[in-house]
């Protein structure tokens, strides 16, 4: 019988200047990698070290693996001899802990290599490489009065905000999707550009770019104009759909420069792209949405943390509009999990759209027995689910009709605008799907809860940018402390409806209780999402997304077809 080999492979900490990333293409339906796991791995004991182990099945089937870090986490003793040769050695690194890796093989399945990883001891928790979709629910073409159409801006009183304080600090936010149109009108004076200092290969760029293809690198954004898709210009694609430059947008497109919209955090933000998705729609077919896995979402997670602890840059946000569904799970021993607690400790806000499937997340429906949405689920000490209001009065407390929700304030933290929300998005198409986001205008109506999730963002930014010196912890009590609680708390939520207005005043001590900003317009329309799964697909795989527009993902987004190549393009199934 063969021996399994366990590798140790590729670099625990990404390298800022030259980061790599595996790949495959898959369709839209895919829910998770075959042939993968994600495990949380805790230190072994030095006279147990070896360089390969025997993987073996239930049914005592000996098969082979490979391991491939991603990154660190705390551990409670961490150490240990083993655990600091182990990262000083074969990671270049000093940083102890337990370890999230990938988990892959090219003959054994999913299920085979559960039961192969379950026998071993150094393994805490494992789970499937998931993938995610994006949280849209719809698009339509805005009219030219844009800032008239921004009725979510309006609610949670941003404007009154800027009238009197519109930050001092430049504020950093990590907007993980499917990228940013970095050279858009409205969009390219708030988009952060790595300076000299960081390297040749870094320096002019504008971020990162992680996914599954047939071979390819991981990519730094920038470099010239964004263009449509190429593998040959894969640096200037910029967005792959559309969907992460309508989150940017509403975060932080230019205000007050007379074009397009005002982004929440006004002018001191600057925006940083990690795109995790696949490029969309390269394939014969062009009628699925693009998709994240985790495994890549944690390789942006990673480069945050390396960016602010070892750069010092004031990452203070973090944006997830995506999720799916699948089995709950113990968030201490779950690999995805501990990479989201990671980053929360660090000092970010992670902020997560609650998903579009119009679920109890306490008790969702027969459907989703047994399964909750992630990222949104997770539940740490800097994170903030969110959950979309409707522009009309058509829904209790304003819930908008396809917006996720939590009974008991468990799971979903806050409620925030997120239908017919005007931002940007790529004037062209990256290769003419119709479900990609564009228009000649650059501009679009969106629906989600993927527009929900940048409305607290940008507000945690404007807050952070107001009051530097309040910590992460500090920033997230103030945006909670700020909520109305008389619009989508009942029953939905733990606090209500944000509101910016609310939270300046109590930050600076103008007022202690919530005040009740701009109510919606009563009578407006929101449409639905085409199908719960436009972002949060079906089954265990599916769902959890943000926005629902004619397709997303893990935001999450959408993802293109790509036709299936020997040594990539697994089957994907759901459990």
């Amino acid at each position: 019988m063969k021996k399994a080999i366990l590798v140790i492979a590729a670099i625990l900490l990404i390298n800022v200047n030259a980061v790599t990333a595996h790949a495959d293409f898959f369709p839209q339906e895919t829910e998770y990698a075959e042939g993968e796991l994600l495990v949380l791995m805790e230190e072994t004991p030095a006279s147990s070290r070896k360089n390969s182990f025997s993987g073996n099945t239930d049914t005592g089937m000996e098969i082979e693996f490979e391991i491939t870090p991603l990154m660190t986490v705390e551990n409670s003793d961490t150490d240990t001899e083993f655990t600091q040769a182990v990262v000083r050695n074969s990671f270049g690194s000093t940083e102890t802990g337990d370890v999230i890796a990938l988990v892959k093989s090219e003959t054994a399945t999913t299920e085979e290599l559960m039961e192969a990883v379950e026998k071993m001891p150094q393994v805490k928790g494992y789970a499937r490489n998931y993938a995610n979709y994006s949280h849209a629910a719809g698009t339509s073409n805005p009219s030219d009065s844009l800032w008239s159409q921004q009725w979510g801006a309006k609610l949670i009183g941003a404007q009154q905000v800027w009238q009197s304080n519109t930050g001092s600090e430049e504020v950093i936010v990590a907007v993980i999707d499917t990228g940013i149109m970095y050279d858009h009108e409205d969009i390219k004076s708030n988009i952060y550009t790595f300076s000299s200092s960081f390297g040749t290969d870094l320096a002019g760029k504008h971020g990162f770019w992680y996914y599954y293809d047939n071979g390819k690198k991981e990519v730094e954004i920038g470099g010239g104009p964004t263009t449509g898709f190429s593998w040959s210009n894969a640096d200037q694609i910029g967005d792959v759909d559309g969907h992460g430059t309508h989150v940017a947008g509403i975060i932080g497109a230019t205000a007050n420069n007379g074009a397009g919209v005002a982004g929440i955090a006004w002018n001191n933000v600057k925006l940083l792209a990690f795109n995790v998705y696949s490029p969309s729609y390269t394939g014969s077919s062009v009628s699925g949405f693009p998709i994240a896995y985790d495994s890549d979402v944690i390789k942006a997670i990673n480069q945050i943390i390396k960016l602010k602890s070892e750069h010092n840059m004031n990452i203070r946000v973090a944006n997830l509009s995506f999720g799916s569904w699948r089995q709950a799970v113990d968030q201490t021993k779950d690999p995805f999990g501990q990479a989201i607690k990671k980053l929360s400790d660090a000092g970010v806000v992670v902020v997560m759209s609650a998903g579009n499937e119009n679920e109890n997340i306490d008790s969702p429906s027969s459907k989703y027995t047994g399964q909750k949405p992630y990222p949104a689920a997770y539940k740490f000490d800097n994170t903030i689910t969110v959950g979309a209001v409707q522009q009309s009065a058509g829904s209790t407390n304003y819930r908008a009709t396809y917006s996720n929700y939590s009974s008991t304030g468990n799971f979903v933290d806050v409620f925030a605008p997120g239908s017919n929300i005007v931002s940007t998005v790529r004037y062209t198409p990256v290769v003419g799907a119709t479900s990609e986001r564009f228009s000649n205008t650059g501009y679009l109506s969106m629906n989600g809860t993927s527009m929900a999730a940048p409305m607290v963002s940008g507000t945690v930014a404007l807050m952070s940018s107001i009051f530097p010196a309040k910590s992460a912890s500090e920033i997230k009590a103030l945006v909670m402390s700020g909520c109305n609680g008389s619009m989508a708390k009942s029953g939905v939520s733990k606090y209500g409806t944000i509101s910016a207005l609310s939270s300046y005043s109590i930050g600076s001590g103008i007022a202690t209780e919530t005040i009740v900003g701009t109510t919606p317009v009563v009578g407006g329309t929101t449409p639905n999402p085409d199908r719960t799964g436009t972002e949060s697909g079906s089954g265990e795989g599916g769902g959890g997304g943000g926005c629902s527009a004619t397709g997303s993902f893990l935001l999450l987004l959408p993802i293109l077809a790509v036709p299936f190549v020997s040594k990539g393009l697994r089957n994907r199934k759901a459990a």
